[in-house]
């Protein structure tokens, strides 16, 4: 792999390795760059980690609310980086829950009917930002192999890039779309960014694979449909979108209701004001209001503003409206919905609440407790609505989008719920005939023939035929791992959500 991928994260990395004596200095025009460390990947090849490598001006003061400015010009002393600045992070109440519901509930096995009084009281929210907080921090991590830089300007071949997008449900891990963030454009700065000086770190910027779970997926989609696709080509070819997930935002009295919810805990009537105040008033604020989000809700989330994102992502893709070009792998959990879901929904009118809360008088009022529809109580019905709503929906819209020339995948080792799938992904310990290791071994497999060629197949890999008509998804699991089986998201619900957001 020290020929192969050179790895970016925007928002939190992936990986935490050990820090050894510092690296080369790379001039990016604007600023220079040192590597913070080199270390050594267990069992593998040396690595130049470059921490905090600016790629947007500060976002305090006047920038506050704004979109992101290019990075100014400093040159006078070298950067090191190894602050690992963090963007201001938040927490939902509802989420000191969701573990001991889930246990309980059991997918419909356990305890069905829950009450407040079932669960311990959340904590107060954590106000208080650690040392590495700060709003001025629009920076991405860069790791490099070692023997990959060392050849740069010795006539030694470009390598791809893969660029780590973070999750977070768009308020944590990043800077998507808390109150300051600017989601599409903060991403899209650091893409060009990327596109412009990689190649000082030995990779080829006309082979960018960019990945992402969750929010991270949701934010590729939006990538990927960003300015209806008018732009020009997005600053990558290849995506691997992991559960892409956004809660609809097309309830324009609750997006209204939530800025003045906002004003009002920040103590003021107006943005211009907002931009005047000190940051921890700001930070305290954010924390509040995503604290008490409704449950399974983040407060914030993606939403159509008219340019960078005219439209939803799944309006744009149903439209036609989108960069074609990129080159997508796709896929989902098989229980992605109920650690967002609602344990106390217990009627019809409490389920057409929490669904209502995107989507508003748009919802079905069809309700089935036979089994035949995958669950037998409202919880598991209200888990199903979610599933498919905000995260494997998604992967069906941009199967369809691609004309089915995707490639896609069901990630089913139990539990499956929601992020399970992220150790796989990234694991690094040592390749053994273990089940589960054989999971994430033939998954890092497919996807480094992915970002190398843009073609997940090749001779270390079991065949991977792509979507088609017949809507094939390959199943990685530690029984029956690696079959093709029919994608039980190309159906009808997914469709009429489409067309009715």
């Amino acid at each position: 792999m020290e020929n192969v991928v050179l790895h970016c994260c925007m928002g939190a990395p992936a990986i935490h390795p050990v820090a050894g004596p510092a690296g080369p200095v790379i001039d990016l025009g604007y600023n220079l760059q040192q590597a913070t460390s080199v270390t050594t990947v267990p069992n593998a090849y040396d690595v130049y980690l470059f921490y905090d490598v600016r790629y947007a001006a500060s976002t305090t003061g006047a920038n506050r609310f704004r979109a992101p400015q290019a990075p100014p010009s400093n040159r006078s002393a070298v950067q090191t980086g190894g602050q690992h600045w963090s963007c201001p992070q938040a927490g939902e109440a509802w989420g000191s829950i969701t573990g001991s519901f889930m246990q309980q509930y059991n997918y419909g096995q356990g305890k069905t009917t829950f009450n407040p009084s079932d669960f311990p009281p959340a904590g107060p929210p954590n106000t208080t930002p650690d040392a590495r907080t700060t709003e001025d921090c629009l920076f991405l991590d860069v790791y490099v192999p070692k023997k990959v830089l060392d050849s740069v300007g010795s006539g030694g071949p470009a390598v791809p890039v893969l660029v780590q997008i973070y999750g977070g449900g768009y308020v944590s891990g990043s800077k998507d779309l808390n109150p300051s963030g600017f989601f599409v454009r903060d991403q899209e700065q650091g893409g060009n960014g990327l596109i412009t000086y990689i190649s000082k770190f030995g990779g080829n910027p006309k082979n960018v694979t960019v990945i992402g779970e969750s929010a991270g997926g949701g934010s590729i989609m939006h990538q990927i449909t960003a300015y209806s696709g008018a732009n020009g080509p997005a600053p990558f070819q290849k995506a691997i979108i992991q559960s892409p997930g956004m809660e609809p935002q097309i309830n324009d009295g609750q997006r209204n209701t939530d800025y003045a919810n906002f004003l009002q805990l920040a103590g003021v009537s107006n943005v211009a004001q907002a931009r005047q105040l000190p940051f921890t008033t700001v930070h305290v604020a954010n924390v509040k209001q995503i604290y008490n989000a409704p449950y399974g809700q983040f407060a914030y989330g993606p939403s159509a503003d008219g340019t960078s994102a005219p439209d939803l992502a799944a309006k744009l893709l149903l439209n036609g409206k989108f960069d074609r070009s990129v080159a997508v792998v796709v896929g989902h959990n098989v229980n992605e919905g109920i650690g967002f879901t609602n344990p106390f929904v217990q009627n019809d009118t409490y389920f057409k609440q929490v669904i209502g809360s995107w989507i508003p008088a748009r919802v079905a009022t069809a309700r089935v407790f036979d089994g035949s529809q995958g669950y037998t109580d409202q919880i598991g019905r209200t888990d199903k609505a979610l599933t498919e709503l905000v995260f494997t929906c998604n992967t069906f819209y941009l199967d369809k989008a691609f004309n089915n020339l995707t490639h896609a995948y069901l990630f089913a080792v139990p539990p499956a719920i929601h992020g399970t799938d992220i150790p796989y992904t990234y694991y690094s310990g040592a390749s053994s005939n273990d089940a589960g290791v054989q999971v994430a071994v033939n998954m890092q497999r497919y996807f480094l023939n992915f970002a190398r060629t843009g073609d997940p197949n090749g001779k270390d890999v079991v065949a991977w035929p792509a979507y088609s008509s017949a809507a094939q998804v390959k199943v990685f699991n530690t029984t029956g791992n690696l079959r093709m089986q029919r994608d039980d998201v190309a159906n009808e619900r997914c469709n009429l959500w489409e067309e009715k957001l």
